[in-house]
């Protein structure tokens, strides 16, 4: 939920800061949208590691865990 609400604050200043010529509230803007962007690019790496570390052998024998 409050990746939407960044993400809408942010389209909203640089929409203001366009109208209003503020370009301090666009960059504003724009760092708020790619906050989102990277927390989920953090998401996805994150889900994609764990995953690895599912079906790669050589992670799971370094963890301690027995292989089938």
């Amino acid at each position: 939920m409050r990746e939407i609400i960044d993400k809408t604050k942010g389209k909203i200043n640089q929409a203001v800061g366009d109208l209003t010529g503020r370009k301090g509230l666009k960059r504003l803007g724009e760092r708020d949208e790619r906050k989102v962007k990277s927390k989920a690019m953090g998401r996805v790496r994150s889900a994609r590691s764990k995953e690895e570390s599912e079906t790669d052998p050589h992670i799971q024998q370094s963890e301690g865990r027995k292989l089938p």
